[in-house]
């Protein structure tokens, strides 16, 4: 399982693992089928799913605050509300697919950042704070490789690790943020400001961002979506969705943006003016 800059990566069938483009909300009409672009995606609609049955797959497993949720490890952090296509090629992944895209799942499954190790071939040191996918669309190719399109919707709390079998799985618990603080609009104000200044560097050095996103009116969400689209490491994106106060997310943004934005007006300037 390898992870890529982009929506739509070239794919080896004959390679283990899988492909995650970067996880966006600037581009929701990203299409997981690059080999036959001619076919139409399955949909799951999140009233199709059932009530859970003896037979059904782990991930509509409830136990009272917790729930067994299947896992797919990945190196890039997914954030509630963007946008997640992913090709699928190795074989427990594949079990995976089949498993919340069938009539009996609720077509969830958590995103964890790996915090070492590779994404090909287990092994890894799994995060403990991780995101839920939604599969929106989905598509079994013939060879055996799934294409997907998921969107994060919540955060949870890993509160065990459980066997692989013969994908990652784990018994999870909902993570929910604080009430926001008489600070906590001016922080988002200033952060939104400096966000925006990133992304309008980031496109004058030729990024394909397009427009800036919509950010939600909810601070919480918005300061997450800012976490999830900025130009920042994954391992500082991970300590945003971990903290479960906004304006301790707000802090740690407002600081790395700082960052972002000499990086980005560094490599604006050019060599002439840096001598």
């Amino acid at each position: 399982m390898t992870s890529d800059q982009g929506p739509d990566p070239d794919l080896h069938p004959d390679e283990p693992g899988a492909e995650a483009g970067t996880p966006n909300e600037a581009n929701p009409d990203a299409t997981p089928n690059e080999a036959n672009p001619d076919a139409t995606p399955n949909e799951v609609s999140p009233d199709d799913a059932g009530p859970a049955e003896t037979d059904a797959p782990r991930d509509s497993m409830q136990q009272g605050p917790t729930e067994v949720m299947p896992m797919f490890p990945l190196g890039s952090v997914l954030f509630p509300s963007m946008m997640l296509p992913l090709h699928v090629f190795e074989e427990r992944y594949r079990a995976l697919a089949a498993d919340v895209t069938s009539e009996f799942s609720s077509g969830e499954f958590g995103v964890a950042l790996i915090e070492r190790g590779s994404e090909v071939g287990g092994g890894d040191v799994r995060s403990m704070i991780a995101t839920v996918a939604k599969v929106i669309e989905f598509e079994e190719f013939g060879d055996g490789r799934w294409g997907m399109v998921c969107v994060g919707t919540r955060r949870v709390r890993v509160a065990a690790w459980l066997p692989d079998d013969p994908y990652p799985v784990a018994l999870v618990e909902p993570v929910e943020d604080g009430p926001p603080t008489d600070q906590t609009e001016a922080l988002l104000q200033r952060v939104t400001e400096k966000f925006l200044s990133c992304w309008n560097l980031a496109s004058q050095l030729g990024d394909p961002l397009g427009d800036p996103p919509e950010l939600s009116d909810e601070p919480s969400l918005a300061s997450l979506q800012i976490a999830g689209l900025a130009p920042i490491s994954s391992f500082d994106q991970y300590d945003m969705l971990a903290a479960t106060d906004p304006d301790v997310r707000l802090t740690l943004l407002d600081g790395a943006l700082d960052g972002a934005a000499e990086v980005l007006q560094f490599h604006l300037d050019g060599p002439s003016e840096q001598g």
